[in-house]
């Protein structure tokens, strides 16, 4: 049986720029209350991983390629121009 406790995802936010690691559980409960609520979430996962010190390592690496994409322009981009970017250059593999 799956155990969403021992899922986690990495995270990331435009408009906060900033990661955030959650398991799967955390991750419906929150959703499920903004929905109750009425109120949005930033954050959008970007990697599925088995565990916190794995989803650390994803953001450390996503953090690591937007760093060197704005080096390789020689303009800082938003996160959003960023993520997208790279997404375009890796297939949509981060």
């Amino acid at each position: 049986m799956l155990n969403l406790d021992e899922i986690y995802l990495a995270e990331y936010s435009v408009p906060q720029r900033c990661f955030h690691i959650e398991t799967a559980c955390e991750a419906i409960e929150s959703n499920l209350r903004q929905m109750v609520g009425s109120w949005t979430n930033s954050f959008l996962p970007f990697a599925i991983c088995s565990s916190r010190m794995e989803a650390s390592r994803a953001c450390d690496v996503l953090r690591e390629q937007m760093e060197a994409h704005s080096k390789s322009r020689g303009t800082v981009s938003t996160g959003e121009e960023m993520i997208c970017e790279l997404c375009e250059v890796t297939g949509g593999v981060l």
